[in-house]
């Protein structure tokens, strides 16, 4: 579940009142993915010059924020070759990612490829948690055999320790 969060411009802030006056500040309650565009539901608190419709009760959909990552971004070595490019009774995705030429001797191809073809895209926030900002990256990627997969990446800016980190690499439907 997203927790919902107030932006005063693209910085939080702990309140719904402005730092100043007049100011829009709007409160993140979902998204809603259509596409290749993702919308964020808000709500938008700014001064209302309406009895009858007050402003803190409207709604409406904004362009979701998109960001870049860090290029030094933590890509566990161990999470390639001990769970992705490793067959798993729930939620395989080496079978996946051998259809591109992805295997155990060439973990450190994907490696380099999840930093130099995923990691340079536009990421969209997802949700917050107390451990970190979660983020999703999606694209293709194309393999040694010259075959092209979409997939979704998930990585997670640490609260503590302020790293982005490689969470998982999930196939596009």
């Amino acid at each position: 579940m997203l927790q919902p969060r107030w932006y005063y411009g693209d910085r939080p802030c702990e309140s719904r009142t402005s730092p100043e006056p007049s100011t829009l500040l709007v409160k993140v309650l979902g998204f809603s993915f259509a596409g290749e565009r993702t919308r964020l539901r808000v709500r938008v608190n700014e001064p209302s010059r309406s009895r009858t419709f007050p402003a803190q009760h409207s709604r409406r959909l904004l362009p979701c924020p998109r960001m870049k990552l860090p290029a030094d971004a933590i890509i566990a070595p161990e999470k390639l070759t001990r769970y992705l490019l490793v067959r798993q009774a729930r939620g395989d995705k080496s079978a996946f990612l051998a259809r591109a030429g992805y295997t155990l001797e060439n973990a450190d191809q994907l490696l380099g490829d999840l930093r130099e073809q995923l990691l340079p895209l536009d990421a969209t926030p997802l949700h917050s948690t107390k451990f970190g900002q979660f983020y999703e990256i999606r694209g293709a990627l194309t393999g040694p055999s010259g075959v092209t997969l979409r997939v979704r990446s998930i990585w997670m800016e640490e609260n503590l320790s302020g790293l982005t980190k490689f969470i998982t690499l999930i196939p596009e439907k």
